[in-house]
């Protein structure tokens, strides 16, 4: 998921889908004691999550690809 660009809306898909999975396995319906949860589990929102990820990959592959001038006119866009 990190290569490809991710529309606002399927990221806040994403962070539902995980708030239903926190919601359904401690069975709390309230978004604070969802949010609580995350914080305690040490789960980033999915949007966070995606963009750290996201740097890490463009970072690696910067500085696989430095010499190659097709991948650093890849990686400005």
């Amino acid at each position: 998921m990190e290569v490809y660009p991710l529309v606002n809306i399927v990221i806040y898909s994403m962070q539902f889908d995980i708030n239903s999975c926190y919601s359904k396995i401690n069975m709390i319906n309230s978004n604070d004691d969802i949010t609580h949860c995350q914080d305690v589990f040490r789960c980033l929102p999915f949007a966070n999550l995606f963009k750290r990820r996201t740097a890490k990959l463009l970072k690696k592959y910067k500085e696989d690809n430095y010499n190659n001038i097709v991948c650093q006119a890849c990686i400005r866009y």
